[in-house]
């Protein structure tokens, strides 16, 4: 069933971010802290298009009327996306750096500042590229919330087949 894929891609990645921004405060290394800011960055994406995959989940015939579901779900999104506002543009800054590097950049090519900074002072890490910031506290706690919820939506529309079979089994 595609929803508890998407819950459980979405619970993968977000135990991903929650990883990196733990090491955070561990690791001395410039290099490395950048690396784990990428890589929660990426995972949090990850949530976000779990919870893309989660909707046409809802949309299946086989569930029932799911509409407050895909509400749910929709409502959740849009604060993850409200929170983190330039997280697609920062994920693709980071993972295509190859393009960005030679000055073909999606962003570039629009005339975009895409040199990407970081701030790693102590609770406060945060990457920033053109007019797009996060903070690294921001991304943990909204990748956390939406991946909770979708396992919630999940469940709840497991409970409604569960009680749609036995209403048919009498």
């Amino acid at each position: 069933m595609l929803l508890f894929t998407a819950a459980r891609q979405a619970n993968i990645r977000a135990e991903a971010v929650e990883f990196s921004t733990a090491r955070l405060s561990f690791t001395p290394d410039e290099f490395e802290k950048k690396a784990h800011i990428g890589s929660a960055i990426a995972g949090a994406w990850g949530v976000r298009r779990a919870a893309t995959l989660m909707t046409a989940g809802l949309r299946s015939p086989e569930l029932p009327e799911q509409g407050d579901c895909l509400r749910w779900v929709g409502r959740e999104r849009k604060e993850f996306d409200r929170c983190l506002p330039g997280l697609r543009e920062l994920r693709d800054i980071h993972e295509h750096f190859d393009d960005y590097a030679r000055g073909l950049g999606r962003w570039q090519k629009r005339g975009v500042d895409c040199t990407v900074n970081y701030d790693f002072s102590p609770g406060r890490e945060a990457i920033q590229a053109g007019p797009w910031s996060l903070e690294v506290r921001v991304v943990r706690a909204a990748a956390h919330r939406l991946a909770a919820n979708l396992g919630g939506v999940a469940r709840l529309a497991r409970w409604r087949l569960d009680v749609q079979a036995l209403k048919a089994a009498g």
